[in-house]
């Protein structure tokens, strides 16, 4: 059984796959001296266990990981159709480039060479850390038309007992003293859908993702009031993408706003919203009449609900939302109710590398300093820490911003249970629990 904060390492012992370990001595080769430094610079003030990436996701091609889990007989990952077709080039290509940029070479082994890139880049890091490691559930319909997942609509499926299983397999290799903690999906309309919270509460798991444009939930919806409640009583923390999404298909945008989740804050459960709004604008207008910014929703939501409502920072420096982070940071209350999450493996594209804007904007030096002087210098280096492993980047990044004369603060860098009340999750029947269901 693993604690709420995943530490505790559950399932089979598996012997690492040759190749992978490296000698200290080659952790970080490749890089200058001045990178190496802002390296130990940003890892100064962790503490065990961190940093935290509460937003790592899982994916391949569905050829499954039986080459390096024996025991996963059944792929976990599924993909649409047009992602392997010919017929569909543009989608093919696209697929085809993202998991090369994940460290998979061979089509047929994308699932394991996917899961083994993640523990490589995890291992040459030389961090440690914790990893939240997401499954993603097919999109539904609202009742009642729910009696099945709508697959022609989804892009990509990530199966919980995946999730759980990888996780398993990556904390039994040697991974420097990281740990890796699955976060299930858990589709809100999906028939059964409380009595896999609590077969998943069963097996440890207290975490759950939503991404609702995509999915096709509705938070805000009243159905969902039973399942709320049946998170609030398990322990469950939702982490939930707000803002605009900009990979998967979607219903509606609006799905993403910051308001929709009030309902699952007035019934106590703990969330977590992804990228803090990062980008968008309603396409409704709100309840006070106007159509805002989806990130001046989640200021307005972090400030209606200070006991269980977090923000999280992945893909804030990128894409030209880093301004985000001035008002993040300048607001004490709400600074402290960040966590971190790097969206992987999204770090690991080239085309959105931020160090020149960054560099051009000024948050990679201090006041005084110069345009020639250590900015330059940081740039430079941040841009050899990529290139040798896009997941350190992504920490070293954060931990090196300078925004408005101050840096991300530790705190930031550490897990959402360190910020949470101490609750215990509560027994309870599931049976019972669904009966309230209204569908």
């Amino acid at each position: 059984m693993k604690a709420r904060d995943g530490t505790a390492v559950r399932g089979p012992e598996h012997s690492p796959r040759k190749g992978l370990s490296h000698p200290a001595g080659e952790i970080h080769a490749g890089i200058g001296e001045f990178a190496r430094e802002l390296i130990e610079d940003a890892r100064r003030g962790l503490g065990p266990g961190e940093p935290v990436d509460h937003h790592v996701h899982l994916g391949g091609a569905g050829t499954g990981v039986r080459r390096i889990c024996p025991e996963v007989a059944s792929p976990g990952v599924w993909i649409h159709p047009d992602f392997r077709s010919w017929r569909h080039p543009i989608r093919r290509l696209e697929a085809r480039i993202l998991l090369g940029f994940c460290g998979v070479g061979d089509w047929g082994d994308a699932d394991a060479q996917y899961a083994e890139r993640l523990l490589e880049l995890v291992r040459t890091s030389g961090l440690g850390g914790t990893y939240f490691l997401y499954a993603l559930d097919w999109r539904y319909e609202r009742p009642p038309n729910n009696r099945a997942p709508d697959r022609e609509r989804t892009d990509i499926y990530v199966d919980n007992d995946y999730a759980i299983a990888v996780a398993d397999w990556l904390n039994a290799q040697e991974s420097g003293g990281a740990r890796f903690v699955p976060v299930a999906s858990v589709h809100p309309y999906r028939p059964g859908a409380i009595e896999a919270l609590f077969a998943l509460a069963a097996r440890g798991v207290r975490y759950l993702k939503w991404l609702p444009p995509a999915q096709s939930i509705d938070p805000a919806d009243g159905l969902l009031k039973p399942f709320y409640q049946a998170l609030h009583r398990l322990g469950f923390v939702l982490l939930s993408h707000t803002g605009k999404e900009h990979t998967l298909r979607v219903r509606d945008q609006d799905l993403a706003d910051p308001l929709r989740l009030s309902l699952a804050l007035e019934e106590g459960v703990a969330v977590v919203m992804l990228h803090a709004g990062r980008d968008g604008v309603e396409r409704a207008p709100g309840p006070d009449g106007h159509r805002r910014a989806y990130a001046d929703r989640f200021f307005e939501m972090m400030r209606r609900y200070p006991a269980n409502l977090f923000g999280e920072i992945s893909a804030l420096p990128y894409l030209g939302t880093h301004p985000l982070l001035d008002a993040l940071v300048a607001d004490p209350g709400i600074c402290r109710r960040l966590v971190n999450g790097s969206d992987y493996p999204a770090p690991a594209i080239p085309f959105i590398d931020p160090t020149g804007r960054l560099f051009s904007a000024g948050y990679l030096g201090d006041e005084g300093e110069g345009e020639a002087g250590l900015a330059r210098k940081r740039k430079q280096a941040l841009r050899e820490i990529r290139r040798s492993n896009p997941l350190l980047f992504d920490f070293v990044l954060k931990r090196t911003l300078r925004i408005g004369g101050r840096r991300l603060p530790v705190s930031i860098f550490q897990s959402i249970s360190s910020k949470l009340e101490p609750a215990a999750a509560t027994t309870a029947n599931p049976a019972v629990a669904t009966r309230c269901l209204p569908y």
